[in-house]
């Protein structure tokens, strides 16, 4: 038996289509069941896995109190199918169809081969050009500079072994970045392309906001890449100013440039002074993480759910 995990926000004309296209898909498997998870929605997404649960016995749901976020809807998922002792593994994926259901029999296909992590990533584009540069940009830093192996292009549709998901969930840590998470393990992992499809229905959740939120905890989660490269920066200027500042002192005296001695300070006092307040910006991220996973707030609040 295995588990479809399945985030949702405002979702409510892709529930339907969602479980008929995983019937279709998996008729000739039977013990699996799908877990939905109501990430706050404003419309009718829950009535209609609420209508759902009451037809159909592989259908669950939970709903959160709010908008968490699509980590943390992930994170209630895989923590609500922890104590199941009859699940083999989960099955990450979106209810917007998106993500290719027809690709799920090979991902259970590549488990059967001691996988016990099969992740995806994406073979086209569906993406704006602003959009796609921000997206190319975050997996080439994570792709040089973090401290796990990252596949470019990477989804969030993935099979998980059950092994994996208790690993997960014995993490203390705040803003679990489940992309990086599942490379960051170290188990014997595949990767297959997919195509994503367009979407049917409404549009995407990750606006701007979202996704540069969701880069940074990535980067400062898995990474101390912009603490060394301001650290660098300020190490660089310091030995440039130490080297110039004397020598363009000594070209003023003698008159070869008429640059005063005041206004040079002010140039390198300037440089200095932002390195200064970005590293004190950068700081305040890493701290601010410390401070998340101090305080021990939930990630997540459950207000009703439909368990079967």
């Amino acid at each position: 038996m295995f588990y479809i995990i399945v985030p949702c926000h405002n979702e409510e004309n892709n529930i339907q289509n969602f479980i008929s296209e995983i019937e279709k898909t998996l008729k000739t498997n039977n013990i699996y069941k799908i877990l939905f998870i109501d990430d706050g929605s404003e419309d009718k997404t829950w009535d209609k896995i609420n209508l759902n649960f009451n037809k159909n016995k592989r259908i669950s749901g939970i709903k959160l109190s709010k908008n968490f976020g699509k980590e943390s809807a992930i994170e209630a998922g895989l923590n609500k199918i922890n104590n199941d002792d009859e699940y083999h593994f989960a099955i990450i994926i979106d209810a917007d169809l998106q993500h290719p259901i027809s690709k799920i029999p090979e991902m259970i296909s590549e488990w059967k081969k001691n996988y016990k992590i099969v992740t995806t990533f994406k073979e086209n584009n569906v993406e704006n050009i602003f959009r796609k540069f921000g997206s190319d940009l975050f997996y080439s830093i994570m792709s040089k500079y973090s401290d796990v192996k990252f596949v470019t292009k990477n989804t969030d549709f993935m099979l998980l072994d059950k092994s994996i998901v208790k690993v997960f969930n014995k993490l203390p840590e705040k803003n679990k970045f489940l992309k990086v998470f599942a490379n960051w393990t170290g188990f014997k992992n595949k990767s297959i392309g997919i195509k994503i499809n367009p979407r049917e229905s409404g549009t995407s959740k990750y606006n701007f906001v979202n996704l540069f939120r969701t880069a940074i905890n990535a980067i400062t989660s898995f990474s101390l890449m912009p603490i060394k490269i301001v650290g660098y920066l300020g190490l660089i200027m310091s030995v440039l100013s130490i080297i110039l500042l004397p020598i363009l002192i000594i070209l003023n005296i003698i008159g070869f440039t008429p640059i005063s001695v005041q206004t040079l300070i002010i140039i390198f006092n300037v440089f200095l002074t932002g390195i200064i307040l970005s590293a004190i910006g950068l700081l305040g991220i890493y701290i601010s993480r410390i401070h998340e996973n101090t305080i021990k707030r939930p990630s997540f609040i459950i207000e009703d759910e439909k368990i079967q």
